[in-house]
């Protein structure tokens, strides 16, 4: 199921919110703010509050209110994620896939803001479960639509403490043609003592065959602890063989680091309010120690973020490296450092790890105008001579018209490297007489190291009035004109779910509608179906219908 998280007018009417400081949710709403890489650097920011919903209508749809208005004007940019969908309003569509109870979605997403005076970034994360199923039913067709299921059918179960209400575990039961049962994962959920959860995924068994002999499991155990107006969350992660010995598990494989199968992680969060010995004020340092037994360290990663306070989260520096880790001892493997201009990344510098002494390989630098948009990103090698660039220009309502990467010789002559293309916008009148957007993002190749005067094609992608893609065409260019080569076309039930995919096949550049692909959804806005089509309407292969029950 593909999912929308929207930012609404700050005048819209809201429904279910919840205070984090006041309940407490499956899916609860967490935010933060912090560094911004979902939408992209050139779009026109806002400034957000933000609200909570509660664990309603299935599929969770978290709530953020604009309190800040747009410059009138500003409408869609090349993102495949977010589109601004009037002067006042901003919307986010973040898809996910249906997450079921084993299969907890950890939701992040980043929205940048400012107004060119006071360019801030925001964040809001938290853990996203459905509303809750208790399991589900389902049939098997084939393409004459004849009820193909088996005997004994596959099945999900989902069981709750009947005093808290609170998830306890999964059972998920697959059995062969012939009804004997093939596997059986019994996954296990425990109270969570982070503030914005409820339960936690806390791990899963495995078993085959009809004596439902156990092949493996996994453990995950989550502790919060403070100090003073510090926190730590710490995540262990362990996996055991048949017999309950640390092992690797196939199922859930930790794979490989340093030469060593991992067969236990712990990832460490603090939050520092006050500094310590060696972390300073206001950072969020996470770590991740891999183990090749119960007590032996063989890998590590870090990265240490450091804001301007952590209530608003300004990123200052973010410093990310790894270490190989030998009988206790760490030695440097990789090293980024990377600083902040009033919440906007300014600069990157990636180092070269020999014997775990490092030394610069490569910094890169960004300009950026009044409103935050880089113009320039260039890298200079490590002795810092400029290398190569990315140059970006703007309309004059800050909307991307090009973009433009290049290699530097040292004698500052610019040659031209793959990538190139132009951005333009558009509007059209629906039949309604809505106003459609058309954002057109034309390529350009390189000729003899400059890019070339005409084009070799071009992408056309139309928006329906809720800002999502309705249309999607690719052209080629040849001989002085473009011609189609690929069409699909995108319908949408009232709660933003795809309901179609309508594919084209193109001959002599006219598209004709071909095979096709329809969504259905349940009330709780499930996904209960997706069939194929062929271009008659007949089913293109055997397909299933679920039925959830929902708690």
């Amino acid at each position: 199921m593909k999912g929308s998280i929207k930012i609404l007018p700050i005048t819209a009417g809201l429904l279910g919110l919840c205070l984090l400081a006041s309940c407490k949710h499956d899916n609860q709403f967490k935010q933060q703010l912090a560094d911004s890489t979902l939408t992209k650097p050139f779009a026109k920011y806002l400034k957000l509050a933000s609200n909570y919903t509660t664990r309603a209508s299935g599929a969770s749809s978290p709530v953020l209110m604009s309190s800040q208005n747009f410059d009138s004007g500003y409408w869609g940019w090349n993102d495949d994620t977010a589109y601004l969908s009037s002067p006042i309003n901003l919307v986010v569509h973040h898809n996910f896939a249906q997450p079921l109870p084993t299969e907890s979605y950890q939701n992040s997403f980043l929205i940048p803001f400012g107004d060119g005076t006071w360019p801030n970034n925001y964040v809001s994360t938290g853990v996203i479960r459905p509303k809750a199923i208790t399991g589900y039913t389902y049939i098997n067709y084939d393409t004459t639509k004849t009820d193909i299921t088996p005997t004994v059918p596959n099945t999900y179960t989902v069981q709750y403490d009947t005093q808290t209400g609170v998830e306890t575990s999964a059972v998920y039961s697959v059995y062969d043609s012939t009804g004997v049962l093939s596997t059986k994962k019994v996954t296990k959920f425990s109270a969570d003592p982070r503030s914005y959860s409820a339960y936690y995924n806390a791990g899963y068994s495995l078993y085959t065959g009809a004596a439902e002999t156990l092949s493996g499991s996994t453990v995950t155990t989550i502790e919060v602890s403070n100090a003073g107006k510090n926190s730590l969350e710490t995540y262990t992660y362990k996996n055991f063989d048949a017999a309950g010995a640390l092992a690797d598990f196939a199922s859930n494989s930790f794979g490989k680091v340093n030469g060593s199968t991992v067969l236990k992680k712990v990832t460490t969060i603090g939050t520092y309010a006050d500094a310590t010995t060696d972390i300073s004020a206001n950072t969020v340092q996470t770590t991740t120690s891999f183990y090749s037994d119960a007590t032996t360290v063989v890998y590590k990663s870090q990265q240490s973020t450091t804001y301007n306070n952590l209530t608003n989260r300004i990123p200052q520096s973010v410093i990310a490296a790894t270490y190989t880790v030998a009988a206790g001892v760490e030695t440097l493997e990789t090293k980024t450092v990377s600083t902040y201009s009033n919440g906007f990344l300014a600069t990157k510098v990636d180092y070269t790890v020999a014997a775990g002494a490092a030394s610069v390989a490569f910094t890169s630098t960004y300009t950026r105008n009044t409103q935050g948009r880089p113009t320039k990103m260039s890298k200079k090698d490590g002795a810092g001579i400029v290398f190569y660039q990315e140059d970006y220009t703007y309309d004059s309502t800050g909307r991307l018209l090009t973009y433009r990467p290049s290699n530097v010789a040292t004698d500052g002559v610019l040659t031209c490297v793959t990538g190139s293309y132009d951005q333009s916008y558009n509007t059209t009148t629906s039949v309604a007489g809505a106003t459609i957007n058309v954002v057109t993002k034309t390529t350009y190749p390189c000729v003899a190291n400059a890019v070339s005067v005409d084009p070799n094609g071009k992408s056309v992608t139309t928006y329906n009035t809720e800002f999502l893609p309705s249309t999607t065409q690719t052209y080629t260019y040849g001989s002085g004109t473009f011609a189609i080569s690929a069409q699909t076309d995108y319908t949408y039930n009232s709660s933003n779910q795809v309901t179609k995919q309508q594919d084209y096949t193109i001959a002599q550049s006219i598209a004709t509608p071909s095979t096709y692909t329809e969504y259905s959804y349940d009330t709780n806005g499930f996904l209960v179906s997706s069939i194929g089509y062929l271009a008659n309407g007949t089913p293109s292969a055997p397909y299933t219908v679920y039925a959830y029950t929902y708690k």
